[in-house]
């Protein structure tokens, strides 16, 4: 059952969100407002971008809605059908910082938890094919530009909510049923522990529903993710270069551990490790 959005409090219709209900236009220690050409979006189409509902945003703009009282690019979470998610009285999104950190680069409502990131033209796909699921959601949203059916997770173990899956996640599966899904991770990922864990944890959660598989950018990939790579290598030749990524995805079995998807996820990166070395003269 959908539920009623709660008062809009502090806004002025959408086509003024950005202006302050006061007679300052900008709210205190605002210097400018963002603009959507501040934020990296390679490799996203304008058409996912504002079927996403992706937008600029300030205080107090995002805090009756959403209850995020920081300055940047709102990302409303939404269900496969379009639908908010809701966390008590307020929707969920998450805010790609307009000044980031190293250490944060987003930010959601205090004491919300995970929810895994629908692509908005997911419902669109036919049953019974691939699902993606990638950290991030700049990276599913440019998978979706791409044409593939794609899941955004907010870190590498966003699929995960109380030992079980999240309610996004479960809804999506329930809805396409996918003949697979396949994890995927950037560049550097094969040098990361955490990538195998929880693909080894995603595959345990889908036993015997669904076959998961997991595969990375090779190392010399034009980009370090798939939002980078889109964007280097354009619309037309990110496609044919991705199905030869996605061809050399290892099907995690029952009887693999962590250890064992690390080292087959590290053999798949052979071809880039011979390149590299060759460059530097070593011996292969």
């Amino acid at each position: 059952m959908r539920r009623a959005r709660p008062a809009q409090l502090h806004l002025l219709p959408v086509a003024n969100r950005l202006i302050m209900t006061n007679n300052n236009p900008l709210p205190r220690g605002v210097q400018s407002i963002p603009e959507m050409s501040d934020f990296d979006l390679t490799g996203i189409s304008q058409e996912i971008i504002d079927k996403a509902g992706l937008e600029p945003t300030v205080p107090p703009n995002n805090i009756g809605q959403y209850g995020i009282g920081e300055m940047g690019m709102l990302i409303p979470y939404r269900s496969i059908y379009g639908d908010p998610i809701w966390e008590g009285d307020l929707e969920f999104a998450r805010v790609r910082l307009a000044s980031p950190s190293d250490d944060k680069k987003y930010s959601q409502r205090l004491g919300t938890g995970i929810h895994s990131y629908v692509t908005p033209n997911l419902i669109s796909f036919p049953h019974g094919g691939t699902l993606y699921a990638i950290e991030g959601e700049k990276k599913a949203l440019s998978l979706a530009s791409a044409g593939y059916p794609a899941v955004g997770l907010p870190g590498f173990y966003g699929f995960l909510k109380d030992e079980g899956l999240t309610p996004e996640l479960e809804e999506v599966l329930a809805e396409i049923s996918p003949i697979e899904v396949v994890f995927v991770g950037d560049t550097d990922v094969v040098f990361n522990s955490q990538f195998s864990d929880a693909a080894h944890k995603l595959a345990k959660l889908l036993a015997n529903r669904f076959p998961v598989s997991a595969c990375v950018l090779p190392l010399d990939a034009p980009g370090k993710g798939v939002d980078d790579c889109r964007g280097s290598l354009g619309e037309e030749s990110f496609n044919q270069w991705f199905e030869g990524v996605i061809a050399n995805r290892i099907l995690i079995r029952s009887d693999y551990d962590k250890g064992r998807i690390a080292l087959k996820l590290l053999s798949t990166q052979s071809h880039s490790f011979k390149k590299e070395f060759t460059k530097c003269n070593i011996r292969y």
